[in-house]
Formats: structure tokens, C-alpha cells, sequence
């Protein structure tokens, strides 16, 4: 599920880090690519025609094929491909997913009842998807399925041959992320990695983000398909559509974005460089923002009630963290450790504003959101605030209540002035707080805190913030779940069974002496729930069909003496926010000893063998070509099909082995791998990475309105300038390699050459003419190259446009442009990066200054790797031979040179 709007944030904020794949252009070489499938299976599942609301199984798993084969063709690895499906998941994210669960069953009942349909609702004539749940008949068939598909592969399709590939399904335990995670991670710590791995992750979670960085690997992109993020697409499904019959290959390539990890570290790099620090280290910084990432939302800690990312909470944490950390001495986090110390100065500093901030919103809920000026939590904090003591400490001098009304009040007069917007990234005020504080209350800012803060504990906690035991338990129980989950991020999973044991956080103010906790915090790692033990922690009543006929009584039964956790109707605290799905599920926490004690009357014998087999934790296993592939058919393996009725058994072409995990493995730990190389234009290895650096720039943090969503973005961007330096009056003077169309084409820039385009990504495309104030040189009609004479105001508009184009929607801040050049896009793809068969895609206007000049870039395979004598192809030359169908022969290496 991830962080809700840390994707849309950190889009906008940096804007470069990410771009759509279009079709025809090419993707970096990849080693290893890793899917998380679980939103693949999820979209395959979804119907797209009226007619036929309910697909069969054959259909999802053809679909699922049918998506797989598109990620593959559009990032082409060499060396590995991971399918990660979700195991049995930490006690900790099971909660996450039984709220979610149940939630989504409330709204499929009221859905239906809406349009008196209620008595059509039944598994026979909707697709529940629920049964994507480890533990179930459906889970274990796409185990099956997953497997056959890709020992078909390896065994019929040549681009396959040379592939290891992993198979984790969900009786493997563990989210399916996080097994990547582990492998990445027990590889880097036994040196099987490589200092230069070139990895891309699959999916949609923004929390991939995260992960990503904990890695510290350079070479790290993530695919995932573009989703909505428009005004009101927020509570909309964020899944991407079910597939369509479309043509195959990279044509649909359009629906998918990618996101640079490297790029994002040099963004961090020259954004935290700034601060000169005697003890400045990029990947301990790397670490600490991840913290800070979780402190603000994720699947394992509570919202915090006064920290929102449609707040400017972001911006506002990064802002303290560059105030604070100079006067720190060290980093927050050391490898999956944390420093509690430091991190209660983070959170000492981010309670300074928590009482401003739950004023604002009651000033909100006053106005009803009319005629009040929209304030964020980023304008609240100045490293003058004054702070906040808990109730308690002793109370503040009285004279400091009037100072914090007069900062509240300049801080609302010098506030933005445009109204709220119908964005769902605006909080809305908690009605049950607004509620339980009489909106007629003294407007003393203080003594306003003072109430709030009552009202929140009594109404989300359940007591009184008088009660220094339960206060006390409640901050410790925090402090453990964010020790937890950073552990969980590199380290692993470090208690199986340990939970959050509340739904909402303490506040802020009540954050002190932290470091007291240190030695009382352990965790024992225990095992895994079994995965009929997830389904009962998991699935809403309507979802018991997935279960044993055994099981289902104790869900069902009144009798039952764990019917207490599955509530027909229950309640969602909105908790301040607009949209249900963000809200909370006020379910109660399952007792994991009632709960195994109820399932422990249900003896094996009455379960099927079927059903004691999807019950059982299984390993990952890994398939790579069989050593041996022309022993006799007898002698191998019989690959089942799972969808008979369209796929054929078939004998086994590859080797099966089971994957046994390391559990002692070291952490990911902060720090680059030695030997990493830079993406420079002239590299082997790393051609054709996207790099901020491949063109001279400087950089700053400021207000840009980029639109990368469809509307312009609320906060401040990462603004490149490229430029060599920094003139007199302090502002970069413009890069500008190229003087003229002559000098440009003096220095090899000419029509109908190679160049890569879509800095800092690396575009393959071919120049079809150039331009500068007085001149063109470009193709004529009959594909001569001819010059012609250009007028001064047409130069300076398709300047402009292009400038602000790259201003709009990337935060790239064009000083100037002498020469503009327009490059056409491949129309189609080769089996090998860099060679393209026809430039017949997209046209498109480009500066000069941000052209990177072609190099030819090894190809991911050696011709003879892809073509064997005897092999029978297709010649698509345009020549002679057009059409033709020949038999190879011999392979012969062309020579350089």
C-alpha cells in the first residue's frame, strides 16, 4: 500500500527523477528485474467488458502472462527476473491488510445496496478480491501458474535462455517487496552482487521508493504504470486498467513511467551538499530520510495528527532536518539503528508547530473552508518558534500566549491567498475533535492545544493524557513500531508476531526522553503465521468462502469465541482527512492465542489434502536452462499446465531447485559499494543511465509550479539551471555548447545523426534538423539535407515554448538557448538497445544544450547468443530479400574499426 501521495510529493519536488516510457524509446540495460505481482494479478483479475463481469481463471492467468511478457519487452533484462507474489505478511502489516479487507467489503455491500442488487452479491458473479490472499485454493493455482509460464519461457523462448529466474509465491512467507529485498540484500552481503548490478523493480507502491534507497545501489530504476492524479482522482482506484487487446511489443509502453533512484541521490546530493557539514556523508543522509519518510506515513506507523504529506509536511520535515542536523553531530540512522536521541530532537522540533497546526484547522472548521486563507504546515515552522511544553512539564509563562497568538496571526495574514481547492491533498478538520472542543472555546492558541489534546487522547485512545501510565505506555509502544519498521527495511523482519497495539499515535508534545525506552525495546522474531491463520486474522465474513468449510463456523457462528473480530459493521474514523480510504478502520486487534486456540479444534482430518497443502510455508525456487537438455524425454520432468484447455503439459527444459534463505545476513548498510561507476556518456557499462550529470548544471529548492499531475504543484521543486558558473549577480550563466546551426554542425550535430534526448534520461533519437535565429538545416522532401533562412520570431517562439515546456514540467530552468534542434523518436524497438530499425515516431522540438551525443552502446547479446545455425528467421531488411524466410547459416563477428 505504501505512503498515500509520497509518489505525487516526490514527482513534484523533483521532477527529473521520473519520465513516461514512451513508445519506441529505450530503457537503460537491466540485469536484474524484479516484479511485484501482486497489482499485476489484481488488474488481471478486473473484468473490462460489461457483458462478462466475472473472468475465469484461465482468463486472469492469461492475462498475468499476457502483462508479464509487456514488462519484460520493455525492460529486457540479462541476467535475472524475480516473480515476488505476497507470502503470509509481520503481524504488524496484517492489521493494515485486515482493515483494508474489511473496509473494501463494507463498501462492495453498500455499493450494491445503493443499486438493490444486494441479493446478486455472491462469489459465483463477482471476483472477490480478497481470495489474492495467501492461504487460498486461487493463490495456490497462480503458484502453479507462475511456475508453468516461466519454465515455458526458458524453454521456448531464445531471449529467455540465458535468464535465472525466481519464483516466490505466497506460501513463500513475506511481502512479496521485501523477499526482493532479502535477496538483494543476501547477495550485497556474501559479495555475489557486483559493485555495478543494474537493477529495476516493478510496481506500484510508493514505499518501492524506500527500498529502493535502503539498498544504496546507484543503478537502481523503478518501472510502474502512470495512474491518475488529477484533481478528484484521489479514493478513486489508483490500479491500473485491466488489459485491453492491444498490439504487442513496446507499443504499449505508453501506459508506464520511469523513476531514477540514481538521479534522485544526486538531487539529495546537491540539495544536502549545501550545508558544508565536517561530517557529510550522501548515504547516512540517504538513511535519515527514510526515517523521516516513515515518521510522516507508512503501512506500519499512525498518522501523526498534526503531520501531513497535502499539508507541506514533507517540505517542512526536510527544511528542520537541514536546520537541525548541522547542530546534531551525526546521523539519525546507522544502518537500521536508530539514534533516539536525535530523532526526538526531529520530533521536539515538529511539536513546536503540532499546537498551530490543530489551531488552524479548528479556524478551518469555524469558516466551513470559506474566506479562510490556505495555510500549510510548512509556513507554520521558523527555527524561532517557540517551544511547547507537555502538561506534564511545567506550563509556559503567560506572557508567551500572546506572543504565539501575534506569530499565529502574521502567519495567517502572510499566508497563501487562493482559496482551498477541491484537491483531496487538502485536510478537512476532525469532526470528533471539533465536536468535543466547544468551537466557542477561548482563542488562546495554548489553552486551545491544551483541550485538543485531551480531546484527542479520551476520543482516539480511550483515556486521559493525565494518565502518565498510559501516556507513557503509548509513546513507548510508538517509539518500538517506528524501531520496528526501520529494522524491517534492513534488517528484515525482526518480530514476526509484534503489532502496533493501537489505531492512532500519540502527539507530538508527549515525545520526550525517548532514549529511556532504549533498553527496554526487544523483539523476538517468532514464526510466521501459518496461512489459514492470516485468512481468519484477515478476511470479512463475506470473504469466508475462501476458507475451509472447517474454518468458516468459527468466522460465521455466533457461537464462535472469536466471532468478536468479525463485525458485519463497524466504524471508519476519517481522522482529520477527506477520503474513506484514508481513514481509520476501528476494528478490534485479533488475539493471536484465541485465535490459534479456536483454529486448533479443527482437527487435520477434516480438511482435504488439497487444503492442508495450501497451508504449508513453501520456499522460492529457482529455474535457469537445464545443463542437460537433450536427455530423453522420459527422464524429465512433466510441466503441468494450469489452463489445460488453452496450454499443453510439456517436458520440463529447465533446472528446478529450491531457494534456501540466509537469515543471518547483514543489514544494508550506509554506504556505496566500492567501485561503483558514474553513468557517463562514454561508459560500457553504465551508457545509456540517467544522469543529472551529463550536462554542467547548478541547483536550488524553490517555488516552480511544475505540473507533472495536470495542475500545478503547491510546494517547492528541485530547479536545475545548467550552466557552467556563477556570475557577478549570483545567478548561473547560461550552458550553451553550441554558438550557431554551423558551430553545432562543425561539431558533429548534423541531420540525420544518432543523439539521446530526454535529459538527464537518455533517449535514443535521430536529428532531422537544426535551427538557430537566422538558419535551418533540415531534410527536404526528397531526403536531401537543405539550408534555408528562418525568421528571428519564429526561432524565438518555439524558444520560448520550449523553454517553458521544460520549466512546466520538469523544474529545468533554461537561462537560454541559441540552437533548437527537431528529433524524431523511434517507431519500434530492436532486440538490441541502440540499433533501430526506423525513426518514424514522435517529432519533437529539443535545446541544443540538453542533447547528449550518440555512442554506441553494447548490446545486451552477442548476435550469436540470439541466432544459431539452423535457426529459420524472417529478413526485414529492405532489400532484395524483403519477406523472405531463410535458414542461418554461420554467425560471423563484424569487426570494429
Amino acid at each position: 500500500m505504501g505512503v498515500p501521495r509520497f509518489y505525487r510529493w516526490i514527482s513534484e519536488r523533483y521532477p527529473l527523477i521520473r519520465r513516461d516510457v514512451g513508445f519506441g524509446e529505450g530503457t537503460p540495460i537491466v540485469d536484474n528485474l524484479y516484479l511485484d505481482l501482486n497489482g499485476v494479478i489484481h488488474t488481471a483479475s478486473r473484468a473490462d467488458e460489461v457483458d462478462k463481469p466475472v473472468l475465469s481463471e484461465d482468463d486472469i492467468f492469461l492475462n498475468t502472462f499476457k502483462k508479464i511478457d509487456e514488462l519484460i519487452e520493455i525492460i529486457q533484462p540479462t541476467e535475472l527476473i524475480y516473480f515476488a507474489v505476497d507470502g503470509v505478511a509481520p503481524r504488524a502489516k496484517m492489521n493494515q491488510q485486515r482493515s483494508r479487507r474489511f473496509r473494501s467489503a463494507k463498501e462492495r455491500l453498500e455499493e450494491a445496496q445503493k443499486s438493490a442488487e444486494t441479493e446478486l452479491i455472491s462469489s459465483d458473479n463477482y471476483f472477490d478480491s480478497n481470495c489474492i490472499t495467501p492461504g487460498t485454493k486461487f493463490m495456490l493455482r497462480v503458484t502453479e501458474a507462475l511456475t508453468f509460464y516461466a519454465e515455458k519461457k526458458l524453454k521456448e523462448d531464445r531471449r529467455w535462455e540465458n535468464l535465472q529466474i525466481i519464483v516466490s509465491g505466497p506460501n513463500t512467507p513475506g511481502e512479496g517487496e521485501h523477499k526482493i529485498m532479502e535477496y538483494i540484500r543476501e547477495k550485497k552481503a556474501k559479495g555475489k552482487l557486483g559493485n555495478n548490478k543494474r537493477h529495476c523493480l516493478y510496481g506500484l507502491d510508493a514505499d518501492l521508493i524506500m527500498l529502493a534507497l535502503v539498498t544504496h545501489e546507484p543503478h537502481f530504476i523503478l518501472l510502474r504504470e502512470k495512474v491518475n492524479m488529477g484533481p478528484g482522482s484521489f479514493g478513486k482506484s489508483l490500479m491500473p486498467k485491466p488489459p485491453k487487446a492491444t498490439q504487442t511489443g513496446a507499443g504499449s509502453a505508453l501506459d508506464y513511467e520511469l523513476l531514477s533512484i540514481g538521479v534522485l541521490r544526486e538531487c539529495f546530493d546537491s540539495e544536502f551538499s549545501g550545508l558544508k557539514l565536517s561530517f557529510y556523508d550522501l548515504e547516512r543522509i540517504i538513511d535519515d530520510l527514510v526515517v523521516l519518510f516513515f515518521i510522516v506515513g507508512n503501512d506500519f506507523i499512525p498518522h501523526l495528527p498534526a503531520l501531513d504529506i497535502g499539508e507541506g509536511g514533507l517540505d517542512m520535515m526536510l527544511r528542520m532536518y537541514k536546520h537541525l542536523l548541522p547542530g546534531q553531530g551525526g546521523y539519525i540512522n546507522d544502518s537500521g539503528t536508530v539514534n533516539l536521541n536525535r530523532l526526538e530532537r526531529v520530533l521536539r522540533e515538529l511539536a513546536r508547530i503540532e499546537g498551530d497546526t490543530l489551531v488552524r484547522r479548528r479556524e478551518m472548521a469555524k469558516h466551513k473552508g470559506r474566506g479562510a486563507k490556505r495555510i500549510t504546515i510548512d509556513d507554520l515552522w521558523t527555527d524561532d518558534v517557540p517551544e511547547l511544553k507537555s502538561s506534564n512539564q511545567r506550563r509556559s509563562a503567560p506572557t508567551a500566549l500572546d506572543s504565539r497568538r501575534q506569530d499565529l496571526e502574521r502567519v495567517i495574514d502572510a499566508g497563501n491567498s487562493e482559496n482551498e481547492d477541491s484537491d483531496a491533498s487538502d485536510l478537512l478538520p476532525d469532526e470528533a475533535l471539533i465536536d468535543l472542543v466547544n468551537l466557542a472555546a477561548p482563542e488562546n492558541p495554548l489553552e486551545v492545544h491544551v483541550m485538543l489534546r485531551k480531546a484527542y487522547y479520551e476520543a482516539k485512545c480511550g483515556f486521559s493524557p493525565d494518565n502518565m501510565e498510559l501516556l507513557s505506555t503509548i509513546v513507548e509502544d510508538y517509539v518500538k513500531v517506528v524501531l520496528w519498521t526501520v529494522k524491517y527495511y534492513y534488517c528484515g523482519v525482526v518480530s514476526w508476531r509484534w503489532f502496533y497495539p493501537y489505531h492512532f499515535s500519540p502527539m507530538l508534545l508527549d515525545m520526550i526522553n525517548l532514549s529511556r525506552y532504549s533498553d527496554r525495546i526487544t523483539f523476538e522474531l517468532g514464526d510466521p503465521f501459518l496461512p489459514a491463520q492470516q485468512l481468519m486474522a484477515v478476511l470479512p465474513p463475506s470473504s469466508s468462502w475462501a476458507l475451509p468449510q472447517p474454518y468458516r463456523r468459527l468466522m460465521l457462528s455466533e457461537e464462535s469465541p472469536i466471532s468478536k473480530y468479525y463485525p458485519v459493521d463497524f466504524k471508519v474514523d476519517l481522522n482529520g482527512k477527506r477520503n474513506l480510504w484514508e481513514g481509520v478502520v476501528l476494528l478490534p486487534f485479533v488475539d493471536e492465542r484465541e485465535l490459534i486456540a479456536a483454529m486448533d479444534t479443527v482437527k487435520p482430518e477434516e480438511l482435504s489434502e488439497e487444503e492442508r497443502r495450501r497451508n504449508k510455508p513453501a520456499k522460492s525456487i529457482l529455474l535457469k536452462k537445464a545443463t542437460s537438455p537433450n536427455r530423453p524425454a522420459e527422464d524429465r520432468r512433466i510441466v503441468k499446465s494450469p489452463i489445460p484447455n488453452v496450454m499443453k503439459d510439456f517436458p520440463a527444459g529447465s533446472d528446478l531447485e529450491e531457494v534456501e534463505p540466509d537469515v543471518n545476513v547483514e543489514p544494508f548498510h550506509g554506504r556505496k559499494p566500492d567501485g561503483v561507476l558514474e553513468p557517463v556518456n562514454d561508459n560500457e557499462t553504465l551508457g545509456g543511465w540517467p544522469t543529472l550529470s551529463s550536462v554542467p548544471f547548478f541547483s536550488a529548492v524553490r517555488p516552480m509550479m511544475v505540473n507533472v499531475f495536470g495542475h500545478p504543484s503547491k510546494y517547492a521543486s528541485f530547479v536545475v539551471t545548467p550552466g557552467n558558473r556563477i556570475d557577478e549577480d549570483h545567478e548561473p550563466t547560461p550552458f550553451l555548447p553550441f554558438q550557431s546551426v554551423d558551430h553545432a554542425m562543425r561539431l558533429g550535430l548534423k541531420p540525420g545523426n544518432r543523439v539521446f534526448v530526454g535529459y538527464p534520461f537518455q533517449a535514443e533519437a535521430r536529428v532531422e534538423g537544426i535551427m538557430d535565429s537566422t538558419t535551418v538545416v533540415r531534410f527536404g522532401q526528397d531526403g536531401s539535407v537543405v539550408r534555408e533562412k528562418v525568421t528571428g520570431d519564429r526561432f524565438l517562439d518555439l524558444k520560448m515554448k520550449t523553454i517553458e515546456r521544460q520549466t512546466t514540467e520538469k523544474a529545468l530552468r533554461m537561462v537560454d538557448s541559441t540552437v533548437l534542434c527537431d528529433v524524431r523518436l523511434p517507431k519500434t524497438k530492436n532486440t538490441f538497445p541502440g540499433e533501430v530499425q526506423e525513426y518514424r515516431g514522435e517529432s519533437k522540438i529539443v535545446a541544443g544544450e540538453l542533447l547528449i551525443p550518440w555512442y554506441r552502446r553494447s548490446s545486451k547479446r552477442e548476435v550469436s547468443q540470439n541466432y544459431v545455425p539452423g535457426q529459420r528467421v524472417l529478413c526485414t531488411e529492405k532489400l532484395g530479400f524483403h519477406g523472405h524466410v531463410g535458414t542461418i547459416q554461420k554467425n560471423r563477428k563484424r569487426r570494429r574499426g
